[in-house]
């Protein structure tokens, strides 16, 4: 009898020891990954804090940390200044724009996946398979006709044209509604239909249904769909790089890639002037050279080579390198200031 006690014992204090080893081995890794996946954010803390001049140079703990980063940063140093660089108007566009498309985003995606969800009409599946097979295709490939779009638009009303907070907030709504619809209409579809019917037979409409019965009980799914949408725009760089033209309107994104590449490449800015506007300006002389026009230019008809054209050049430019900066922060004035005119010489 005793042996067999001993026995559970051994075995008890054995399950114990494992359970011990198992929750240790848990915690040792979550560590492990935790550090792995803040080390990065402690180090550009750490980098802000310090004075050297080189993230290669950089440790872990500033030799002699200081706050002349963030003075310089947000103008406080009468002593240095940046340039073009206005980050808290900045910081101001990119919330606005965040927070404007996922108000509107939220509104108009719970209402459209009620009606998915809760109503029956004609073509209803074949529109939310369409709005599924429309996500398939990256957006990259949409860029060059959602300028087109874009700058058409703005003929008629200038307030959602190029350069405006107002048409990037269209194009974004566009893109963050239909992944979210499909969302919205998942969540609503676990909702019991009996709370719909018992209200309608105590007389209710849609709207009402809808804003006092529905709403409250998808809290969750909105507060999920708004996290969602605030970053991916937030953090947006291509649809905000094309679109927005002038330093007063960038985004936080656009903004702080046109300045970080424009400090980078100081000591070789000239050499980026040459490469980027040489073949503009050698094909817009009166004498033609004897090699073919860039083909940029031959895209363009010769009474489209000037005034707004110059606008579709650019953008062309960029997104045939991939997004390259503009040479704007080096050289005075508008990147294609140094070709007034294309179509000129003949």
């Amino acid at each position: 009898m005793s042996s067999m006690a001993q026995s559970y014992q051994d075995l008890r204090s054995s399950q114990k020891f494992q359970k011990r080893l198992s929750i240790g081995i848990r915690l040792v890794v979550a560590l492990f990954l935790i550090l792995f996946a803040i080390f990065p954010v402690l180090w550009i803390i750490s980098a802000s804090f310090s004075g050297a001049q080189s993230l290669s140079t950089q440790t872990l703990i500033p030799a002699r940390p200081s706050t002349v980063n963030y003075e310089r940063l947000f103008g406080l140093d009468p002593t240095y200044r940046f340039g073009d660089l206005v980050y808290q108007k900045w910081i101001f566009n990119s919330v606005k724009v965040s927070s404007i498309s996922t108000i509107l985003s939220l509104a108009i995606t719970t209402m459209a996946a009620y009606a998915f969800s809760r109503m029956r009409f004609a073509g209803r599946v074949t529109m939310l398979k369409a709005i599924l097979l429309i996500q398939v295709f990256p957006n990259l490939l949409a860029l060059v006709a959602i300028y087109v779009l874009i700058f058409q638009t703005g003929q008629i009303i200038p307030q959602l044209g190029l350069n405006t907070h107002a048409g990037l907030i269209m194009v974004y709504l566009g893109g963050s509604m239909g992944i979210n619809i499909w969302l919205m209409k998942g969540y609503l579809d676990t909702i019991p239909r009996e709370i719909d019917e018992s209200a309608m037979v105590e007389g209710a409409t849609d709207w009402q249904i809808f804003s006092r019965l529905i709403l409250p009980l998808i809290r969750p799914i909105l507060i999920v769909i708004a996290i969602i949408n605030y970053i991916g725009t937030y953090g947006e760089f291509v649809l905000a790089r094309v679109l927005l033209r002038s330093n007063e309107t960038y985004t936080l994104m656009v903004g702080l890639q046109i300045f970080a590449a424009a400090q980078f490449n100081q000591r070789w800015k000239y050499h980026q002037v040459t490469a980027q506007v040489t073949p503009i300006t050698q094909y817009a002389r009166r004498g033609r050279p004897a090699a073919e026009p860039p083909p940029l230019l031959q895209r363009l008809a010769p009474s489209q080579r000037t005034g707004l054209a110059l606008q579709h050049v650019e953008v062309v430019f960029e997104i045939e390198d991939l997004l390259v900066p503009p040479v704007a922060p080096l050289v005075t004035g508008h990147p294609l200031a140094l070709v007034p005119n294309l179509d000129r010489g003949g």
